[in-house]
């Protein structure tokens, strides 16, 4: 994670470091930090395709992460039904 800010600090735009750098953060659990390096790559490139589709990834690593938690503690009904509401309140997410 450190490398990856240092070589930001010196190259914003550089995207490949910017979605390495919040998949870094998604394996820690800081998805409120993966989400952050995403939406400051997209304030300096907004349309980049590559930075959309990590910021899906982020989006779905949490939510999977939050339906894991409940699935694991037996609460497998709760699960679901967060699940269903997420697919319908997302209906072009690629189940």
């Amino acid at each position: 994670i450190q490398q990856y800010n240092s070589v930001l600090a010196r190259n914003p735009i550089y995207i490949a470091a910017r979605v390495s750098l919040s998949d870094a953060y998604i394996l820690t659990k800081n998805y409120g930090m993966a989400g952050r390096v995403v939406e400051q790559g997209l304030e300096l490139t907004p349309d980049d395709a590559e930075l959309l589709a990590e910021k899906q990834s982020v989006i779905n690593a949490e939510q999977f992460d939050s339906l894991w938690q409940l699935w694991s503690k037996g609460n497998e009904a709760q699960a679901i039904k967060q699940a269903q509401d997420y697919l319908q309140a997302h209906p072009d997410h690629p189940n």
